[in-house]
Protein backbone atom coordinates (compact mmCIF):
# COMPACT_ATOMS: atom_id res chain seq x y z
CA UNK A 1 0.00 0.00 0.00
CA UNK A 2 1.23 3.50 -0.89
CA UNK A 3 1.09 5.46 2.37
CA UNK A 4 2.48 8.66 0.78
CA UNK A 5 1.66 9.62 -2.80
CA UNK A 6 2.51 12.84 -4.65
CA UNK A 7 1.36 13.58 -8.18
CA UNK A 8 2.59 16.49 -10.36
CA UNK A 9 3.59 18.57 -7.33
CA UNK A 10 5.09 21.99 -8.03
CA UNK A 11 6.15 24.79 -5.69
CA UNK A 12 7.32 28.31 -6.50
CA UNK A 13 8.16 30.80 -3.74
CA UNK A 14 9.73 33.48 -5.94
CA UNK A 15 8.46 34.05 -9.47
CA UNK A 16 10.50 32.06 -11.95
CA UNK A 17 12.27 29.98 -9.30
CA UNK A 18 10.76 26.50 -9.04
CA UNK A 19 11.63 24.93 -5.69
CA UNK A 20 9.79 21.75 -6.71
CA UNK A 21 9.19 20.77 -10.32
CA UNK A 22 6.64 18.07 -11.21
CA UNK A 23 7.36 15.76 -8.29
CA UNK A 24 5.81 12.30 -8.65
CA UNK A 25 6.53 10.02 -5.73
CA UNK A 26 5.11 6.96 -3.97
CA UNK A 27 6.31 5.61 -0.62
CA UNK A 28 4.95 2.31 0.64
CA UNK A 29 3.87 1.59 4.20
CA UNK A 30 6.84 0.55 6.33
CA UNK A 31 9.52 1.83 3.94
CA UNK A 32 12.71 3.48 5.20
CA UNK A 33 13.63 6.26 2.77
CA UNK A 34 16.51 8.75 2.78
CA UNK A 35 16.05 12.04 0.94
CA UNK A 36 19.41 13.43 -0.18
CA UNK A 37 20.71 16.29 -2.29
CA UNK A 38 22.63 19.57 -2.02
CA UNK A 39 21.33 22.59 -0.10
CA UNK A 40 18.50 24.25 -2.00
CA UNK A 41 17.48 21.09 -3.84
CA UNK A 42 13.96 21.12 -2.37
CA UNK A 43 14.26 18.44 0.34
CA UNK A 44 12.90 20.52 3.22
CA UNK A 45 10.09 21.95 1.09
CA UNK A 46 9.03 18.45 0.08
CA UNK A 47 8.91 17.32 3.71
CA UNK A 48 6.97 20.44 4.74
CA UNK A 49 4.43 19.79 1.98
CA UNK A 50 3.91 16.18 3.07
CA UNK A 51 3.61 17.38 6.67
CA UNK A 52 1.00 19.97 5.69
CA UNK A 53 3.09 23.08 6.49
CA UNK A 54 3.26 24.27 2.86
CA UNK A 55 0.64 24.27 0.14
CA UNK A 56 1.40 22.94 -3.32
CA UNK A 57 0.91 25.20 -6.34
CA UNK A 58 -2.30 25.04 -8.33
CA UNK A 59 -2.51 22.36 -10.98
CA UNK A 60 -5.50 20.33 -12.13
CA UNK A 61 -3.78 16.97 -11.64
CA UNK A 62 -1.61 17.93 -8.66
CA UNK A 63 -2.26 16.27 -5.33
CA UNK A 64 -0.76 14.95 -2.11
CA UNK A 65 -2.34 11.78 -0.76
CA UNK A 66 -1.59 10.36 2.69
CA UNK A 67 -2.92 6.96 3.80
CA UNK A 68 -5.42 7.00 0.94
CA UNK A 69 -6.78 10.44 1.92
CA UNK A 70 -6.31 13.50 -0.33
CA UNK A 71 -4.34 15.95 1.84
CA UNK A 72 -3.82 18.59 -0.85
CA UNK A 73 -5.25 19.01 -4.32
CA UNK A 74 -4.95 21.79 -6.91
CA UNK A 75 -3.19 24.13 -4.51
CA UNK A 76 -5.59 23.62 -1.60
CA UNK A 77 -5.12 21.97 1.80
CA UNK A 78 -8.29 19.91 2.14
CA UNK A 79 -10.44 19.84 5.31
CA UNK A 80 -10.57 16.03 5.33
CA UNK A 81 -6.79 15.94 5.76
CA UNK A 82 -7.16 17.08 9.38
CA UNK A 83 -8.16 13.58 10.44
CA UNK A 84 -4.73 12.24 9.48
CA UNK A 85 -2.65 15.00 11.09
CA UNK A 86 -2.13 12.81 14.14
CA UNK A 87 -0.69 10.05 11.94
CA UNK A 88 2.27 12.19 10.83
CA UNK A 89 5.07 12.77 13.31
CA UNK A 90 7.68 15.39 12.42
CA UNK A 91 11.22 15.76 13.76
CA UNK A 92 12.95 19.04 12.96
CA UNK A 93 16.63 19.95 12.86
CA UNK A 94 16.17 22.39 15.76
CA UNK A 95 14.29 19.87 17.95
CA UNK A 96 11.27 22.18 18.63
CA UNK A 97 11.12 21.35 22.33
CA UNK A 98 9.80 23.92 24.80
CA UNK A 99 12.91 24.74 26.82
CA UNK A 100 11.16 25.82 30.04
CA UNK A 101 9.15 22.59 30.25
CA UNK A 102 10.32 19.25 31.59
CA UNK A 103 11.34 16.71 28.97
CA UNK A 104 8.44 14.48 30.03
CA UNK A 105 5.95 17.31 29.41
CA UNK A 106 7.47 17.89 25.97
CA UNK A 107 7.01 14.22 25.13
CA UNK A 108 3.43 14.31 26.45
CA UNK A 109 2.69 17.08 23.94
CA UNK A 110 2.74 14.25 21.39
CA UNK A 111 -0.36 12.91 23.16
CA UNK A 112 -2.44 16.11 22.80
CA UNK A 113 -4.39 14.69 19.87
CA UNK A 114 -5.44 11.76 22.07
CA UNK A 115 -6.97 13.90 24.87
CA UNK A 116 -10.02 16.17 25.13
CA UNK A 117 -9.77 19.79 23.98
CA UNK A 118 -10.06 21.04 27.57
CA UNK A 119 -7.32 18.74 28.85
CA UNK A 120 -5.12 19.66 25.88
CA UNK A 121 -5.50 23.37 26.66
CA UNK A 122 -4.35 22.90 30.26
CA UNK A 123 -1.74 20.22 29.48
CA UNK A 124 -3.62 17.71 31.64
CA UNK A 125 -2.67 14.09 30.97
CA UNK A 126 -3.96 10.89 32.52
CA UNK A 127 -1.93 7.98 33.87
CA UNK A 128 -2.08 6.08 30.57
CA UNK A 129 -0.61 9.03 28.65
CA UNK A 130 2.19 9.42 31.21
CA UNK A 131 3.06 5.72 31.04
CA UNK A 132 3.20 5.88 27.22
CA UNK A 133 5.46 8.96 27.37
CA UNK A 134 7.77 7.36 29.94
CA UNK A 135 8.01 4.21 27.83
CA UNK A 136 8.87 6.36 24.80
CA UNK A 137 11.66 8.06 26.74
CA UNK A 138 12.93 4.66 27.88
CA UNK A 139 12.97 3.50 24.25
CA UNK A 140 15.38 6.29 23.28
CA UNK A 141 17.53 5.99 26.41
CA UNK A 142 16.31 9.25 27.98
CA UNK A 143 14.17 8.03 30.89
CA UNK A 144 16.59 9.37 33.53
CA UNK A 145 16.13 12.90 32.11
CA UNK A 146 12.31 12.83 32.21
CA UNK A 147 12.00 15.54 34.88
CA UNK A 148 14.84 17.73 33.61
CA UNK A 149 14.08 20.98 31.79
CA UNK A 150 14.57 20.59 28.04
CA UNK A 151 16.79 23.68 27.86
CA UNK A 152 19.39 22.00 30.08
CA UNK A 153 19.87 19.04 27.73
CA UNK A 154 22.49 18.70 24.99
CA UNK A 155 21.50 18.89 21.33
CA UNK A 156 21.66 15.12 20.90
CA UNK A 157 19.59 14.58 24.04
CA UNK A 158 16.96 17.06 22.88
CA UNK A 159 16.77 15.35 19.49
CA UNK A 160 16.22 11.98 21.17
CA UNK A 161 13.51 13.68 23.21
CA UNK A 162 11.89 14.81 19.96
CA UNK A 163 11.98 11.20 18.72
CA UNK A 164 10.32 10.09 21.97
CA UNK A 165 7.58 12.68 21.39
CA UNK A 166 6.84 11.14 17.98
CA UNK A 167 6.78 7.67 19.56
CA UNK A 168 4.29 8.89 22.17
CA UNK A 169 2.18 10.38 19.40
CA UNK A 170 1.82 6.87 17.91
CA UNK A 171 2.00 8.27 14.39
CA UNK A 172 2.24 5.85 11.47
CA UNK A 173 4.51 8.16 9.40
CA UNK A 174 7.66 9.86 10.67
CA UNK A 175 9.24 12.73 8.74
CA UNK A 176 12.65 14.01 9.84
CA UNK A 177 14.19 17.12 8.28
CA UNK A 178 18.00 17.17 8.65
CA UNK A 179 17.75 15.68 12.17
CA UNK A 180 21.53 15.35 12.66
CA UNK A 181 22.78 18.44 10.82
CA UNK A 182 23.77 20.29 14.00
CA UNK A 183 24.98 17.33 16.06
CA UNK A 184 28.44 15.93 16.75
CA UNK A 185 29.28 12.49 15.26
CA UNK A 186 28.58 10.51 18.44
CA UNK A 187 25.20 12.20 19.01
CA UNK A 188 24.37 11.81 15.31
CA UNK A 189 24.93 8.07 15.48
CA UNK A 190 22.72 7.69 18.55
CA UNK A 191 19.94 9.74 16.98
CA UNK A 192 20.09 7.81 13.69
CA UNK A 193 19.98 4.46 15.51
CA UNK A 194 16.85 5.63 17.33
CA UNK A 195 15.27 6.73 14.06
CA UNK A 196 16.02 3.35 12.47
CA UNK A 197 14.45 1.68 15.52
CA UNK A 198 11.22 3.59 14.78
CA UNK A 199 11.13 1.76 11.45
CA UNK A 200 12.41 -1.67 12.44
CA UNK A 201 10.89 -2.15 15.90
CA UNK A 202 7.89 0.18 15.84
CA UNK A 203 7.02 -0.33 12.13
CA UNK A 204 6.85 3.38 11.27
CA UNK A 205 7.19 4.58 7.69
CA UNK A 206 10.31 6.73 7.75
CA UNK A 207 11.32 9.59 5.43
CA UNK A 208 14.50 11.41 6.49
CA UNK A 209 16.28 14.23 4.66
CA UNK A 210 20.06 14.10 5.04
CA UNK A 211 23.17 15.89 3.86
CA UNK A 212 25.32 12.88 4.72
CA UNK A 213 25.29 10.42 1.80
CA UNK A 214 27.35 7.93 3.84
CA UNK A 215 24.57 7.72 6.45
CA UNK A 216 21.89 7.29 3.77
CA UNK A 217 23.89 4.54 2.05
CA UNK A 218 24.54 2.65 5.28
CA UNK A 219 21.19 2.89 7.04
CA UNK A 220 18.41 3.15 4.43
CA UNK A 221 16.72 0.75 2.03
CA UNK A 222 15.86 3.41 -0.54
CA UNK A 223 17.44 6.69 -1.57
CA UNK A 224 15.61 9.53 -3.28
CA UNK A 225 18.01 12.20 -4.54
CA UNK A 226 16.94 15.72 -5.48
CA UNK A 227 18.62 18.48 -7.44
CA UNK A 228 17.14 21.85 -8.40
CA UNK A 229 13.67 20.77 -7.34
CA UNK A 230 13.60 17.51 -9.29
CA UNK A 231 14.08 13.85 -8.41
CA UNK A 232 17.24 12.69 -10.17
CA UNK A 233 17.63 9.28 -8.52
CA UNK A 234 15.19 6.90 -6.86
CA UNK A 235 16.36 3.43 -5.95
CA UNK A 236 18.48 1.18 -3.79
CA UNK A 237 21.67 2.53 -2.18
CA UNK A 238 23.43 -0.52 -3.67
CA UNK A 239 22.61 0.61 -7.20
CA UNK A 240 23.79 4.20 -6.97
CA UNK A 241 26.78 4.85 -9.23
CA UNK A 242 29.61 7.35 -9.47
CA UNK A 243 27.84 9.16 -12.33
CA UNK A 244 24.73 9.52 -10.16
CA UNK A 245 26.68 11.18 -7.35
CA UNK A 246 28.39 13.52 -9.81
CA UNK A 247 24.98 14.50 -11.18
CA UNK A 248 23.52 14.98 -7.68
CA UNK A 249 26.35 16.82 -5.96
CA UNK A 250 28.51 18.05 -8.84
CA UNK A 251 31.61 16.51 -7.26
CA UNK A 252 34.40 14.47 -8.76
CA UNK A 253 35.57 12.61 -5.62
CA UNK A 254 32.55 10.32 -5.88
CA UNK A 255 34.70 7.20 -5.58
CA UNK A 256 35.46 8.14 -1.97
CA UNK A 257 31.75 8.72 -1.27
CA UNK A 258 30.91 5.22 -2.52
CA UNK A 259 33.44 3.43 -0.30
Amino acid sequence: MDIIKLKDVNKIFVKGNKVLNKINLCIKEGERVALIGPSGSGKSTLIRIIGGFEKIDKGLDSKVEIMGVDRQRDGKLLPESKKINSEIGIIFQQFNLVGRLKLLTNVLIGRLNKTSNLNSFFYVFDKKDKLIALEALDNVGMLEFAHQRASTLSGGQQQRGAIARVLAQEAKIVLADEPIASLDPASSERVMKNLIKLNEKHKKTLLVSLHQFSVAKKMFDRIIAMKKGEIVYDGSPKDIKKKDLIEIYGVYDADEMLT
